[in-house]
């Protein structure tokens, strides 16, 4: 959803592409700030905005937010990322990289545990990857193997789940994290003779493939962060983070990485480096957020 000018944000997000800094004070709300980053993400040249908040009820208010703010006609998702209990598994390091690098817009909200959890190194990662190609010499047994040895699992339930795999026959289907739907990979004797991407809910074909790149499910070592990841089309903003001791070493090794654009919400603004910019606007909206303000406008048309 788009309601201001649509060259509202225009000299930030030109200083932002310029500079790849921008310090933002009075922000406002979490719903404002959604606002003003879902209107960075579509008209700016960033493809992936890491969100970074400080716990998870707020990542919880920011991804609805978030959600509310995007046009309903675009193609940009919102996912959430919270601290996990039983700590962060390697199938889901995998997923959230997968997401991560994916060409399409998105917004990744997390909370600070999140944020600085440990993912395997771009080498590991890069590594664990299944190469196949149409006309290749493997067998049936050979490829569950590799699969196994990647960490994904068997099931007898022909729908599957992401980081599972399904046998009938001299045929292969396994839903990874690299891609949307499933894929189908038909084995004769010794030969891959094809591969196709399958939409298991109308079980019908979508598209042949030549190549495939099958991500791990597991990995050797968990050493690296999300940043090692992130590129030039990645923008991270930290928002308002007040971080405890045990992450400040690690957010000053982030620090020390180049590449991606940093957006800063304080409260405080620090000395002006040029960078810094006031969105005086959004923290005079009366409204906690914009389902307060929904609320607010369905009580005024009740009492008509």
């Amino acid at each position: 959803m788009n309601i201001f000018d649509k060259k509202l944000h225009e000299p930030l997000i030109d200083h932002l592409h310029e500079k790849k800094r921008l310090t933002i004070s009075s922000s406002g709300n979490v719903s404002s700030k959604a606002f003003f980053i879902a209107d960075i993400l579509q008209k700016s040249k960033f493809q992936n905005i890491i969100w970074v908040v400080e716990d998870a009820d707020i990542a919880e208010k920011a991804a609805r937010n978030m959600q509310f703010w995007l046009d309903d006609k675009s193609n940009e998702a919102v996912s959430l990322y919270t601290e996990k209990e039983e700590g962060l598994q390697d199938k889901e390091c995998s997923r959230r990289i997968c997401e991560l690098i994916d060409a399409n817009k998105k917004v990744m909200v997390m909370d600070v545990p999140a944020y600085f959890e440990n993912l395997p190194s771009k080498e590991d990662f890069n590594n664990r990857k299944l190469i196949l190609k149409k006309g290749e010499k493997t067998s049936v047994m050979d490829l569950i193997n590799e699969l196994l040895d990647r960490g994904y699992d068997f099931t007898e339930d022909s729908h599957l789940e992401v980081g599972q795999y399904f046998k009938q026959g001299g045929i292969i289907n396994i839903f990874s994290p690299s891609y949307s739907s499933p894929l189908k990979i038909e084995v004769d004797g010794d030969k891959i003779v094809e591969m196709y991407l399958y939409d298991q809910h109308e079980k019908s074909i979508l598209c042949g493939i030549e190549e495939v790149s099958i991500v791990a499910e597991s990995f050797y070592s968990r050493d690296s962060s999300l940043t090692s990841y992130c590129d030039e089309n990645c923008l991270i903003i930290r928002d308002e983070l007040d971080l405890s001791e045990e992450y400040v070493a690690q957010h000053k090794e982030h620090e020390k990485i180049n590449g991606f654009g940093i957006i800063d919400f304080t409260a405080f603004p620090e000395d002006d480096d040029g960078n810094h910019f006031s969105l005086f606007y959004l923290s005079m909206l009366k409204y906690r957020d914009i389902f307060d303000f929904v609320n607010d406008l369905r009580e005024k048309k009740r009492r008509g």
